[in-house]
């Protein structure tokens, strides 16, 4: 299995530079950058540089705010799964990351508290967080039930988090609903990409200017599904929307 994937979208303007004369062979320039990305799979060793070099065991020895520890604390959170020890410290240090592993790891946890400390922080210390600002992850699920799941786990993280406002969009709930919790917005957004990629089509108000992670859960998964194509117009919709 190859679940989750965690993209950090990065652009570049290209407005107001003198254009230059190019030679005739010279590859296009791509406007939508994609760091290096970070294989780590449970089962091997891996060799990444990172800010700061984890060797902890446990939740409490993670870098990460007392409030996020204290929830962690009361959901019974202690020891570090493999998956969790090598992928949240890379996570953190704001790398693209791909997470390999069986399922029942603890991959969904190795997400979601680097994306709740990421949100924390920025926050605290670049821009106060509310949910009239729009959309600042976006997590796309395979099946109704897995962004169920993930809504649930998500839901414990963030309950000190009161200006972290999540929702989920995928199919069997009305789209006039989801039209009207997008319009008011949304701190993260958990989706299915097919119901994604219709409010991205027929829903005005879905800001995304302040959008910083992108998390495809069960990658391998939504390519088995015949997702592909749905979640390549995703992405190209969001480019269009991300300054």
């Amino acid at each position: 299995m190859e679940p989750p994937v965690v993209k950090r979208p990065k652009f570049s303007l290209e407005e107001g530079a003198p254009k230059k004369e190019k030679p005739r062979d010279a590859p296009r320039e791509k406007k939508f950058e994609v760091k290096q990305t970070v294989l780590i799979e449970e089962e091997k060793e891996i060799e990444v540089k990172v800010s700061n070099v984890f060797t902890g065991n446990t939740f409490a020895d993670l870098p990460i705010s007392d409030k996020l520890k204290q929830i962690l604390k009361e959901g019974n959170f202690d020891k570090l799964t493999s998956i969790q020890k090598k992928g949240i410290p890379v996570i953190m240090d704001n790398q693209n990351v791909v997470l390999k592993s069986e399922t029942g790891s603890g991959k969904t946890l190795a997400y979601l508290v680097p994306l709740i400390e990421q949100l924390s922080k920025y926050s605290l210390d670049t821009e106060k967080i509310s949910r009239d600002k729009g959309t600042y992850a976006i997590i796309f699920s395979p099946t109704r039930e897995l962004c169920c799941q993930i809504e649930r786990e998500l839901a414990k993280l963030q309950k000190l988090f009161y200006y972290i406002v999540s929702t989920s969009i995928m199919g069997g709930e009305k789209p006039k609903k989801e039209k009207e919790r997008l319009r008011k917005g949304c701190t993260v957004v958990i989706a299915t990409p097919g119901r994604f990629l219709y409010h991205l089509q027929n829903t005005e108000h879905i800001a995304l200017d302040r959008l910083q992670t992108i998390i495809i859960d069960e990658a391998d998964r939504m390519l088995d599904m015949g997702f592909e194509r749905e979640m390549e117009s995703c992405l190209q919709q969001i480019k269009k929307r991300v300054p």
